[in-house]
């Protein structure tokens, strides 16, 4: 099937993902609160991001954290995020 390839920059999502680790994403699988996703910055659309979802509201919109909260940068700071700014649920990773 069709997948997106990511590589993880920062710790942000330490424990679970670390700097360089690649990431595959199905951009097709509807998202789900639990989720991780790679999702472009609402407000600075050159820098993608991955998080994962804690948080679905009745519009689609997603709320995300990262799991190193001390060092992410997430919906703390930016709010909701649209649905169209979700590349996809990242479905297998790999280490360098």
């Amino acid at each position: 099937g069709y997948r997106l390839r990511f590589q993880v920059r920062g710790t942000s999502m330490r424990p679970l993902l670390h700097h360089d680790d690649e990431v595959f994403v199905d951009p097709r699988k509807k998202t789900a609160r639990g989720d991780t996703v790679v999702l472009r910055h609402p407000y600075r659309t050159d820098v993608i991001l991955i998080k994962y979802v804690a948080s679905i509201n009745e519009s689609g919109a997603v709320y995300v954290l990262g799991t190193n909260l001390a060092e992410s940068t997430d919906s703390r700071g930016f709010g909701w995020v649209s649905p169209h700014l979700i590349y996809g649920c990242v479905r297998s990773r790999f280490r360098p």
